[in-house]
């Protein structure tokens, strides 16, 4: 959040836009956004459409009134990830850091300075409050679905970065939470981890991402951590109210005292409670499930129904009023993930939709919807544009919605008019915040900004660049990813799966040296793009898909 450079609208009601053309497949009943029940002040006029010949200083490209990706996705994901790996380091306490360890933030808002970077790649300025617990979920989840698409394992260093950092500064043994990483670093930011105070959401996503890359990597001490982090989560889940989430929004680690009482943003506890649920664990698996359920029914009872949306960003004083973007389109992203949990979550994931467009999306550029974070930092960003973009290409492909398609590209397609700024350099791609932001953020700018780019490509792999070869879509990790011309290899950590590869070559597929019968796999058009190969795999990791000449 960056409150301080961005101006709050006040106007007097909301204004409520339905999705365009948003329905089901052939055969099925319309649905309708319903208007949220909460409506107040501070809020975005009706849509007006701002058309330019360049964003950002890119030339605007537009196909058929839809705005298009200025440049390549695939150049887009592998220069963000060459300034990540190989980017700025910082001075701390413990010598040189990568920059991500010890600030979230470089770069003013004000002109453009070609001479930011110092000659020797080390930064000198002042380190901004960093929220290091939200920048390791996604650094994970960009790693999950970068590292299938190019077999680049360098993309799981970060990840490593966040986790080992974190563990190096947990909190003493006599403190009200005990043992917890630290996913702060608000109150004197140099990268040596000293906060008291916890954001619990933050937690929960922290969480997720030790037991996904102690999934990868078979290391014991991050599944442990984990789990640790997962208990005292459990310890202090209570029931909710109107005001009141299952776990307070932030804590005092050392006294236990709640700080703000209320975030929507719960649906992280509910994932990674489900990764407890599905692992080998040491807790207790009723009161997991127990627990689970109290907050996501927290979620459905309350932030769904009141449309109170508060509650994420680490930089500003939470207040209920204080509607932001992220915890909506998360909570439908994970009613897209697991419509099982949710016999209405056709209308609930349009009505999040609608709301966050409606209130965070009144601008428009050549069909792509333009995204602000939230009510006291309204200004058109990347990767919020890029969440909305995601997310409605998830649910445009579920509900087969041509018209909900083009607004979900376009806007991704805006979205990454944000990438490679005048600061950039070829193969190094510095990424703005927003449209009239020219800084950088760590989060906004790459770790929760790449991986809803790939999000989008598993849904419409004709996002891919033509001529390529991508394992796009996975239901499982994947590990020993390599290719070659002519040749996809990998290995799933499931023997059981289903994954989709855009191939720029006729396919034969192979395990264990033997081809695989013709039944378990497809060659041809998926959702409208040709060569894509879906392979469904029963009893088999090993996969070989090679050229058929």
């Amino acid at each position: 959040m960056k409150a301080m450079r961005m101006q709050k609208f006040f106007l007097p009601v909301l204004c409520l836009l339905a999705l365009l053309g948003c329905k089901g497949g052939t055969g099925t009943q319309k649905l309708t956004p319903r208007i949220p029940i909460y409506n107040s002040q501070g809020l975005p006029g009706h849509e007006h459409t701002r058309d330019t010949q360049n964003i950002l200083g890119h030339p605007v490209i537009v196909k058929d009134g839809w705005l298009q990706p200025w440049l390549d996705y695939d150049s887009l994901l592998v220069w963000s990830m060459n300034f990540i790996i190989d980017g700025p380091v910082y001075p701390s306490g413990d010598g040189y850091l990568p920059a991500y360890l010890v600030t979230s933030s470089y770069g003013s808002d004000g002109p453009r300075d070609p001479s930011f970077f110092p000659e020797d790649g080390i930064f000198t300025r002042g380190a901004n409050i960093n929220n290091q617990g939200g920048n390791a979920y996604f650094a994970m989840k960009l790693f999950r679905y970068y590292y299938p698409y190019t077999g680049d394992e360098r993309a799981l260093i970060p990840v490593r970065e966040f986790l080992d950092r974190m563990m190096m500064f947990r909190t003493p043994d006599d403190w009200a939470w005990p043992g917890m990483v630290r996913v702060q670093d608000n109150d004197n930011p140099d990268g040596i981890y000293l906060d008291e105070r916890l954001e619990t959401d933050k937690a929960g996503m922290v969480g997720v991402a030790y037991l996904d890359f102690a999934k990868y990597t078979g290391e014991t001490r991050y599944k442990e951590m984990g789990e640790h982090i997962a208990s005292l989560l459990l310890a202090h889940i209570q029931d909710g109210s109107a005001e009141e989430s299952p776990l307070p929004f932030r804590v005092n680690m050392r006294t236990g005292e709640e700080e703000d009482a209320y975030t929507s943003d719960m649906i992280f506890i509910v994932e990674f409670l489900d990764k407890i649920l599905e692992s080998e664990s040491s807790l207790d698996k009723a009161e997991v499930k127990a627990k689970r359920d109290l907050v996501f029914n927290w979620v459905m009872d309350f932030p769904m129904k009141n449309g109170l949306w508060s509650g994420y960003f680490e930089d500003v004083k939470q207040f209920l009023t204080n509607m932001n973007q992220f915890a909506p389109m998360e909570t439908a992203r994970y009613l897209l993930n697991h419509p099982e949990a949710d016999p209405d979550w056709k209308q609930h994931v349009l009505d999040l939709l609608a709301f966050v467009k409606g209130r965070f999306g009144g601008v428009t550029r050549y069909g792509g919807t333009s995204v602000c974070e939230q009510d006291v930092c309204f200004g058109e960003m990347g990767s919020h544009t890029a969440r909305y973009g995601s997310v409605l290409a998830r649910w445009a492909a579920a509900m087969k919605d041509g018209q909900a398609k083009k607004e979900a590209l376009s806007t991704l397609a805006l979205a990454e008019y944000m990438a490679f700024n005048s600061r950039s350099k070829p193969g190094w791609s510095v990424n703005s915040v927003g449209i009239d932001w020219f800084g950088t953020w760590y989060s906004d700018s790459y770790f929760d900004y790449l991986p809803h780019f790939l999000e989008g490509m598993a849904a419409w792999p004709e996002m891919i660049p033509e001529g390529t070869d991508h394992i796009f879509s996975t239901t499982c990790m994947l590990k020993d990813v390599r290719y070659a011309p002519g040749s996809v290899i990998y290995t799933a950590f499931e023997d059981t799966g289903t994954e989709r590869v855009k191939l720029s070559f006729k396919p034969q597929v192979l395990s264990g040296g033997k081809p695989l019968p013709r039944s378990s796999w497809h060659f041809g058009k998926w959702q409208g793009c040709d060569g894509i190969l879906t392979l469904h795999r029963k009893g088999i990791r090993d996969i070989e898909i090679i050229e058929n000449k």
